[in-house]
């Protein structure tokens, strides 16, 4: 990875807790005995095995197999088709179990596990975001 990449990669990281803080603002949670914390099984599912399996299918498959099928073309200079069409798939996804706004909220963060998945050439660095930022926000809106 070039010193761009890294800065780049540095600021997804960075950027989370902002994420985290306006999901938190603008949907006040309450407290459910559901939610992920008050089960630890559930949270490591939803924070560790969930992520990890999105991303071995959608960055470590859907992605590698657009990029050959599209000729690698890029949209922008760190925009790929593959990517943008991958994280539409991603942010689809979603709808099963997420209203209309919070899904398409997944697909910016989701252009950028593809940015990285691309960057990279792995699929791990990806999902480690992807945990991460899953662990933000689900540990963020139950431990309020």
């Amino acid at each position: 990875m070039t010193r761009t990449d890294r800065a780049i990669t540095g600021a997804a990281i960075l950027v989370a807790p902002v994420i985290w803080l306006l999901a938190f603002y603008y949907w006040q949670p309450t407290f459910d005995p559901t939610w992920p914390l008050s089960d630890p099984r559930r949270f490591l599912f939803l924070v560790l095995l969930i992520p990890v399996i999105e991303e071995l299918c959608f960055r470590g498959v859907v992605q590698p197999y657009l990029l050959l099928k599209t000729s690698q073309r890029y949209l922008l200079p760190q925009l790929s088709l593959a990517n943008l069409v991958t994280s539409s798939l991603f942010a689809s996804m979603h709808l099963i179990n997420h209203p209309l706004a919070w899904s398409a909220a997944t697909f910016l963060p989701s252009l950028l596990f593809g940015w990285l998945r691309e960057r990279t050439g792995r699929v791990w660095p990806a999902a480690a975001l992807h945990v991460y930022y899953n662990f933000g926000y689900f540990y963020l809106l139950d431990g309020m």
